[in-house]
């Protein structure tokens, strides 16, 4: 009986831990979706304009910030706007799957990606070919490739993302040689980016996540921020006057957002 009596109290108190470590790891698991949700700010829009680009997906300053480049994986050209979203040229670059864009200043340029053919390439601003580079990035399918482009302006590196499976962060050098690749895992996906002279960083924006994330030049993050369209695949950010740009493949139009940071 004594025994009985003892085996029935040990299987009381196990029962009892159970609940107990079920109930802090709730807990734990509480606190921790409530810090990262207080950690991503919302932007505010303050402006809208529609644009005369079919299915814009990438975005880059021109010369000086004065304007900006999108590209069209429907027509095969790339667009140049003004900060309010005119149109002010479009330019034939005979592609099939454009989808990032970034202006390089070494040689008055432009960087373009090909996602399925997993290129980059860059042509002149009359859409001459320049040169070419095929990046051997795992594709486990064709259209979860390379998908967003920028120029880090201080040593004329590029940094490419692939959108997922796998999900990374491609650094190249002046040479278009890979250098560095690093995991990312703070989206759903990664459609756009952006590297910022101004804090020496890059902008990340996910279209399945809604989200744009600040992070240093390895993909680690430093800022959240949730955005608020549908399929936006492009981004630039002029940090000096604290301004957002984003464009929104589906709904063909380019968002502005005040920032604070």
């Amino acid at each position: 009986m004594g025994s009985y009596t003892a085996h029935l109290t040990y299987i009381i108190m196990l029962n009892r831990v159970f609940i107990i470590s079920t109930l802090l790891i709730l807990l734990a698991n509480t606190a921790c979706n409530k810090k990262s949700s207080e950690n991503v700010v919302s932007l505010k829009l303050i402006a809208t304009y529609s644009l005369d680009v079919p299915e814009p997906s990438g975005l880059s300053f021109s010369a000086g910030n004065a304007a900006l480049y999108t590209i069209s994986d429907e027509t095969g050209k790339f667009y140049k706007i003004t900060l309010q979203g005119k149109l002010l040229s479009s330019t034939d670059c005979n592609g099939s799957d454009l989808e990032g864009i970034s202006y390089d200043a070494a040689n008055n340029s432009l960087w373009i990606i090909e996602e399925r053919l997993r290129e980059i390439i860059n042509v002149d601003l009359q859409g001459n070919v320049l040169k070419k580079k095929f990046l051997d990035i795992p594709a486990y399918s064709s259209n979860n490739g390379l998908e967003g482009i920028t120029v880090n302006t201080a040593n004329g590196h590029i940094f490419c993302l692939n959108e997922k499976n796998p999900s990374l962060l491609i650094e190249l050098d002046e040479n278009q040689q890979i250098i560095n690749e690093y995991n990312l895992n703070f989206a759903n996906d990664y459609s756009g980016i952006f590297y910022d002279q101004y804090l020496d960083a890059l902008w990340i924006i996910s279209d399945e996540s809604s989200s744009v994330t600040k992070c240093d030049l390895t993909g680690k993050v430093m800022e959240t921020y949730h955005l608020s369209i549908n399929q936006a695949e492009g981004i630039v950010v002029d940090s000096k006057n604290h301004k957002l740009y984003a464009v929104s493949d589906s709904a063909e139009k380019l968002y502005i957002f005040e920032l604070n940071n």
